[in-house]
C-alpha cells in the first residue's frame, strides 16, 4: 500500500478496503485544509478538552491522553478525537489569539508581520528588504518602478532607499516633524543625462553626505547666511621634515620644535586655498619652502623669532604652484 506524498494519506490499490478510521482521518484532513487553517493559538502544551473542530500549534514538551503520543509544531486538530497533521513548508495558518498569520518555512511556524521575505499584514511590521526587481507595485504600471511614491511615517526607525535606473520619478514622502533616525540614498547605476530630484526634507532627517567623496554642484551654492568650515589639521615635524596632506583639509596649524629643511605636502586634488599657521618655538627656527611654493618677488617673508610668536601663511594653489603670502602677528 503506497501513501500521498505529503500528508501520508493512504492510497489504496485494486482489491484493497481502508477501515473507517483511516477513511475518517482523510476526511478531516480535507475539511482542514479545505479552507485557511484557523488555530485556537499557537502555544498550547497541555492537551485540551475537545471541541469539534478545533486546532492548534502544539508547543514545547506535549501533554495529554493523545498529546503526549503527537510532535511539538504539527497541527493538532479535533473531530471526535484529535489528529495531527504534520507541519510542511509552504503552510499557513491563522491564530485567532494573535490575529497573526503563520507560515512554516520548513523549519518552524513564522508570524509573517516579522518574517523577512514576505509582506505583513495590515498594520504589521515587516524586517528584512523589499526588493523590487522587474516586477510591478500594485497600483503602478510597466515592469519597474515609475510614477510612484513611498510614504514613511513619523518614526524614530532608519530607513535605505535604493535606486537604480528604474527607480526614476519615485516620490518620497516623511511625515511628521520628530523624527530622529537616518535616511539613506544609495544610487546604483544611475543615468547621467536624467534628472533626480528629491524633495525638501526638514529637521535633522538629512544631515551629511558621507559616500560621495567628490561631490559636485549643478548650480551656484548658496550658503543662505550660513558658513562653510573644517577641522584644523595639526601638522608636526620629525627629523627635520614636515609632510603633510591638504587634502584633509584647508587650514592647519604646527608648532616648530626644530628647522624643518623639507616640507613635502599632498596638494589638494582641485584648485583652491591652503591656510597654515605658524608658532614659533622658544628657539628661533628656520623653514625651508619647497620650491613649488611662490612669494611675492621670489623672497619667503622672514619668521618672528619671538618665542611662542604667530605666523600666518596663505597658499593659493593653481593646480602646478602654491602661490604664497605671509603675515607676522607677533
Amino acid at each position: 500500500m503506497t501513501t500521498s506524498p505529503r500528508q501520508a494519506n493512504r492510497i489504496l490499490e485494486e482489491g484493497q478496503a481502508l477501515a473507517l478510521t483511516s477513511i475518517n482521518k482523510v476526511t478531516n484532513r480535507l475539511e482542514l485544509f479545505g479552507n485557511l487553517v484557523v488555530v485556537t493559538n499557537m502555544t498550547t502544551t497541555a492537551e485540551p478538552a475537545g471541541t469539534n473542530g478545533a486546532a492548534y500549534i502544539g508547543t514545547g514538551a506535549l501533554t495529554g491522553t493523545d498529546w503526549a503520543g503527537f510532535t511539538a509544531g504539527n497541527i493538532l486538530y479535533y473531530s471526535d478525537g484529535w489528529y495531527e497533521v504534520p507541519a510542511l513548508e509552504g503552510m499557513y495558518v491563522h491564530d485567532n489569539d494573535t490575529n497573526d498569520l503563520y507560515y512554516y518555512n520548513g523549519a518552524a511556524w513564522v508570524a509573517l508581520t516579522s518574517e523577512a521575505g514576505h509582506l505583513p499584514l495590515a498594520g504589521g511590521t515587516m524586517t528584512g528588504d523589499i526588493t523590487i526587481d522587474g516586477n510591478d507595485i500594485i497600483g503602478l504600471s510597466a515592469s519597474n518602478i515609475k510614477a510612484g511614491s513611498f510614504t514613511i511615517p513619523d518614526s524614530a526607525a532608519n530607513f535605505t532607499f535604493a535606486f537604480s535606473d528604474n527607480g526614476i520619478n519615485t516620490n518620497l514622502t516623511v511625515l511628521g516633524s520628530s523624527s530622529t533616525g537616518t535616511i539613506e540614498f544609495d544610487f546604483l547605476n544611475l543615468n547621467a543625462s536624467r534628472r533626480y530630484t528629491f524633495p525638501n526634507l526638514a529637521g535633522t532627517l538629512m544631515l551629511n553626505l558621507s559616500e560621495d567623496a567628490t561631490p559636485q554642484l549643478g548650480g551656484e551654492l548658496d550658503l543662505n547666511s550660513h558658513t562653510v568650515g573644517g577641522a584644523v589639521q595639526a601638522f608636526s615635524s620629525s627629523s627635520g621634515t614636515l609632510t603633510a596632506d591638504w587634502r584633509l583639509g584647508n587650514m592647519a596649524v604646527i608648532t616648530l620644535s626644530e628647522n624643518i629643511g623639507t616640507i613635502t605636502w599632498t596638494a589638494p586634488t582641485l584648485p583652491g586655498t591652503v591656510h597654515m599657521k605658524v608658532i614659533q618655538d622658544s628657539t628661533a627656527r628656520t623653514i625651508t619652502w619647497p620650491a613649488s611654493v611662490e612669494w611675492p618677488g621670489g623672497v619667503a617673508p622672514v619668521l618672528s623669532t619671538t618665542s611662542g610668536g604667530v605666523m600666518w601663511f596663505d597658499f593659493r594653489w593653481d593646480g602646478a604652484s602654491y602661490w604664497a603670502t605671509g603675515t607676522t602677528f607677533s
